[in-house]
């Protein structure tokens, strides 16, 4: 370990990305991705869930990361990963992958994933903050998952699996505060949009969304 990461102060962070609602056909629905660490500038802990829940139903995915940082933007993580939710899907995973800063700041999260029964996972994001400005924020999202392997109980088709884009316009009330506006897309692909339909689900959703960014 160097000296450097002996002498960095501990810092903690917990930084709630999205917290948003909509409602859909009298349907209230509520959304939630955060992002926290703790630690210094070379190691930290993260820990990352995402989730919603609607109908009375919740699903979501918690994340408990070691990072070790690449450079002044990047940091390789591995961990594990608990998702929970309805119908008997949860699924514990090993976890490994990057996040930081491309050029222009866009901001990438990439991690692949591998389950206690054999499947494979691989997810990524990016996000980019336009200042429009002082105050006004507009922020596109794009995203997609892929399977290894068919599992029809768990609606995971080999391949890609699933597209998510959206688009939000928060103000910057105080320095930690933002609500927003916005609307967000996602559209299942492959196999797991044939388990969807078999099942009597939609395979896309798009919603208007109104939500909360706040860290602290």
């Amino acid at each position: 370990m160097s000296k450097h990461a002996h002498d960095a102060p501990r810092v903690t962070l917990v930084n709630l990305d999205r917290l948003e609602s909509w409602n859909d056909d009298s349907r209230v629905g509520l959304a939630w991705e955060l992002t926290s660490w703790t630690g210094g500038d070379v190691q930290r802990l993260w820990v990352r869930s995402s989730g919603e829940r609607e109908g009375g139903k919740t699903r979501g995915d918690v994340e408990l990361l070691y990072g070790h940082a690449k450079g002044a933007w990047w940091d390789v993580v591995g961990g594990i990963r608990q998702d929970f939710g309805i119908d008997k899907t949860d699924q514990t995973w090993a976890a490994i992958g990057i996040q930081g800063l491309a050029p222009y700041m866009f901001d990438i999260s990439a991690t692949a994933y591998l389950s206690t029964d054999g499947q494979t996972m691989l997810r990524a994001e990016a996000e980019y903050d336009l200042l429009l400005t002082n105050r006004l924020i507009l922020q596109p999202v794009a995203g997609f998952r892929a399977f290894g392997r068919n599992d029809r109980s768990r609606m995971q088709g080999a391949g890609l699996s699933s597209i998510e884009t959206g688009i939000r316009l928060r103000y910057r009330a105080t320095r930690s505060v933002a609500p927003y506006l916005g609307y967000s897309y996602k559209r299942s692909a492959g196999h797991t949009a044939d388990y969807r339909r078999l099942a009597g689900h939609d395979v896309f959703e798009g919603r208007l969304v109104l939500g909360l960014n706040s860290w602290f």
